[in-house]
């Protein structure tokens, strides 16, 4: 199973096509680089977060899919956990919710990360939100794994490392890993890190971003397999 992923030229974000390949041995992107270099955009218009007519195609046993127009195909742990959250209502609420809108069939899928129930949303660290939304859509796909209707899932993850202990990034990064081998083989990653993972194997063809105040191009290097730093 071969999925291509076409990031087309878009200034000023993407000066140069890039078309990635992975397949069920290879199922991570890895996208690292500096600030202000345009991972977090990337991501965003890979979504269709951003307006505009940049239209990033997935090509998945030759056949082609747009996820800015199909969301059944992605799933985005943004970069500010608490855009995927509601601030006001009480983090047990934001578990219900998340329950129900993921169809988990799990009321106590986030048991084992031990968060104040009672307490608003906001209350959460940026570190305890992101493991909240990272564990609802892993167990959202474990519910999906036996889905054969023939498309790809791509999981676009905006700094999953951020904000989290060693001990924590140790969790999340096995959540991340038990669940590309256990979940199958239509599941592929784009995560985008710059300090808490160190990519390896050979990068692929770097992408550039001008920055328009200041005139600088900047790099962000594309990568299939990492590393944790703890």
């Amino acid at each position: 199973m071969i999925l291509k992923i076409h990031f087309p030229t878009y200034l000023p974000i993407i000066t140069s096509n890039i078309e990635l390949e992975l397949n069920e041995d290879k199922p991570f992107m890895i996208i690292s680089g500096p600030n202000g270099c345009g991972k977090s955009t990337l991501l965003q218009l890979f979504v269709g977060l951003l307006e505009g007519n940049y239209k990033p195609t997935i090509t998945y046993n030759e056949k082609c899919f747009y996820p800015s127009e199909n969301r059944g195909l992605v799933r985005y742990l943004p970069q500010v956990p608490e855009n995927g959250l509601f601030s006001r209502l009480s983090v047990e609420d934001n578990i219900r919710l998340l329950n129900d809108l993921l169809r988990l069939n799990s009321p106590d899928f986030a048991a084992d990360l031990q968060l104040p129930k009672s307490a608003p949303a906001w209350c959460l660290s940026v570190g305890q939100q992101k493991l909240l939304l990272l564990k609802a859509i892993m167990c959202s796909l474990h519910i999906q794994k036996n889905d054969y209707s023939g498309e790809p899932i791509v999981l676009l993850l905006d700094e999953p490392f951020a904000g989290l202990d060693p001990t924590k990034k140790q969790y999340a990064c096995k959540l991340i890993m038990d669940t590309s081998i256990n979940v199958g083989k239509r599941c592929f990653f784009i995560i985008v890190d710059h300090t808490n993972i160190k990519p390896i194997c050979l990068p692929l063809p770097c992408a550039y971003r001008k920055n328009i105040r200041d005139g600088v191009d900047f790099e962000f290097t594309i990568a299939t397999s990492f590393e944790l730093i703890t």
